[in-house]
């Protein structure tokens, strides 16, 4: 009892404890949307346990993996033709500003990382959507289009029969203009998962809310 009482007074960093991963509820499935960063070194696996169970759960994969089937969300033709939107002085401009970056690059890398590992949603906007201020004509292009255009075919897996691992670049998850921010916007659950399990705190947090109710509307 006393663990417990104290317990409704903790505060249990949990930002530190999620995944770069989503559970959406589907009518009758499950969505997972997990967000991946192209510049992960060998000491970050194994994955986290939550990557794992989703991967098991998933029926289908929405993009390259082993041993499931595998659909995509655009074509090659549409990520060469992403570029193609871009006039010269805007490829000039994107140019310039990847060059003017790369001084700071290998310390927004471990930035990146570190944030990616701890499920840092807020830091991860920051990082991979810095041009949503600077250049939002490239933003749009790169992240905010291309996600308009996933979010019906996610709610069309949201709609079938069986669950759904979808793995895009982080980038798309986060921020306002995020898949996840637009599924949520259009009615979806979207919740972030937990790394591994919810740590012993948290449930007893939920635990101490589920008795505050009882003691509310159900007294004797």
């Amino acid at each position: 009892m006393l663990l417990l009482l104290g317990s409704c007074a903790a505060k249990t960093r949990v930002g530190e404890l999620k995944a770069a991963l989503w559970k959406v509820q589907g009518d009758h499935n499950t969505v997972y949307l997990l967000g991946t960063i192209h510049v992960l070194s060998k000491q970050a696996y194994p994955l986290k346990p939550a990557l794992e169970r989703a991967f098991d759960d998933a029926n289908q994969v929405v993009f390259k993996a082993v041993g499931k089937p595998v659909l995509g969300l655009e074509t090659l033709r549409d990520q060469a033709e992403i570029f193609d939107r871009f006039n010269d002085e805007q490829n000039e401009q994107y140019l310039l500003s990847t060059l003017s970056g790369l001084p700071s690059y290998a310390k927004m890398i471990r930035q990146l990382v570190g944030a990616w590992k701890d499920g840092d949603v807020q830091l991860l906007d920051r990082l991979l959507n810095l041009d949503k201020l600077a250049d939002p004509a490239t933003q749009d292009v790169l992240f905010a289009r291309r996600n308009s255009k996933w979010v019906p075919e996610i709610e069309r897996f949201a709609h079938g029969d069986v669950n759904y691992l979808v793995i895009v670049g982080t980038g798309h998850l986060a921020g306002d203009d995020g898949v996840v921010a637009q599924l949520r916007r259009a009615g979806y659950s979207v919740q972030q998962l937990y790394a591994a399990y919810p740590p012993l705190q948290v449930i007893l947090q939920s635990r101490c809310v589920w008795l505050s109710m009882r003691r509310k509307f159900f007294r004797p």
